[in-house]
């Protein structure tokens, strides 16, 4: 939802009066995700094969992406002069749309979104996250050379945030150390967060350390100094929080629940439906400064289409992973069928 805030004020979806009421740096954000993402993945990779890990996280990534992408590509028909944003998608929308769904859309010095989709973004780092990791982990005896030829097909500026994406697995592999120092346990949890929400409060251009000759390489990495450390603070408290033992009430662990089931629709196609409702609603509102009805509108737009949105794809995604492990257990059934050397 802080993403949600952060792109209705960067892109003067707002009155100028609520702006500085919105979060300041969506990416920050994102960098948040990117440390639950990892301690999430560590945890499940303890827990499956490397063809269960594969098919878990293909049918997890593509249920939601490959929709959402069908959705943009009918809004560039649609709803043309939403954005002026997205040059390349209205431009070459076949080779665009094929990037993004295989992922390789902000590899090395591309940086291509679908039709109002800006946020696809960061799903592309984190597709090459799961798949260094996994082969690091899986891959065996040919790691280092899969896991080298991942990383340069990545690029520089994928690889400047995976520290953030690192630091999640780095709290599952720490939950497993016994610790029963009180304080450091609560310093964790309510201190670091302090620190925390100042970093949050950083504008975008404020610890910006690379120079604009390399802007067209780590165009998303740009402020990885503060990125390193919004992730390291929350990595922090991530590992506090893990340490309580505390007893969630049912009420609170069901909402938290329902609410994550649509946290990735959310993600990916907020933006879209924001920027669509605002060209419908652009006759009946003035060009610079949205009324709070319209952002309202727009708003609740954004949420209500993501939770129906999320209802017959995350919400579906088991019944696509059953329909896909029983194919593969089809296709060894009949690889094990077939006699040797024919």
């Amino acid at each position: 939802m802080a993403v949600v805030l952060y792109h209705i004020r960067d892109n003067g979806l707002s009155p100028v009066w609520l702006r500085p009421w919105l979060p300041p740096n969506g990416q920050a954000y994102v960098m948040i995700f990117f440390v639950i993402s990892g301690f999430v993945i560590a945890h499940l990779a303890d827990r499956k094969t490397a063809s269960e890990f594969v098919t878990d996280r293909a049918v997890r990534i593509f249920s939601v992406a490959l929709p959402t992408l069908v959705i943009c590509a009918l809004l560039s028909v649609l709803l043309p002069g939403a954005s002026t944003k997205y040059p390349e998608a209205l431009a070459h929308p076949f080779a665009s749309f094929a990037l993004c769904a295989v992922f390789l859309n902000e590899s090395v010095a591309l940086d291509i979104h679908p039709f109002l989709d800006g946020p696809y973004w960061s799903l592309s780092f984190e597709v090459f996250y799961y798949l260094i990791f996994g082969l690091w982990i899986y891959a065996d005896r040919f790691k280092l050379p899969l896991t080298a030829l991942a990383c340069a097909a990545a690029g520089p500026k994928i690889l400047l945030l995976f520290p953030c994406w690192l630091a999640g697995v780095a709290v599952h592999r720490a939950t497993r150390i016994s610790n029963d120092n009180a304080l450091l346990t609560w310093t964790a949890v309510i201190v670091v967060p302090l620190l925390l929400l100042a970093l949050l409060g950083i504008s975008k251009q404020s610890l910006n350390v690379v120079s604009r000759d390399l802007v067209g390489y780590v165009e998303h990495s740009g402020e990885f100094l503060r990125n390193w450390l919004v992730a390291a603070a929350f990595a922090v408290h991530l590992w506090g929080v893990s340490r309580l033992h505390a007893r969630i009430p049912a009420f609170l662990a069901d909402a938290a629940n329902r609410f994550a089931g649509m946290s990735f629709s959310l993600y990916l196609l907020h933006l879209p439906i924001l920027l669509a409702v605002f060209a419908l609603l652009r006759d009946q509102q003035q060009a610079d400064q949205p009324g709070i009805g319209v952002v309202l509108i727009a708003l609740s737009a954004a949420v209500a289409g993501s939770f129906m949105f999320s209802q017959v794809t995350e919400q579906r995604r088991h019944v696509v992973l059953a329909f896909v492990r029983r194919q593969l257990v089809r296709v060894r059934a009949t690889y094990a069928a077939v006699p040797s050397g024919s």
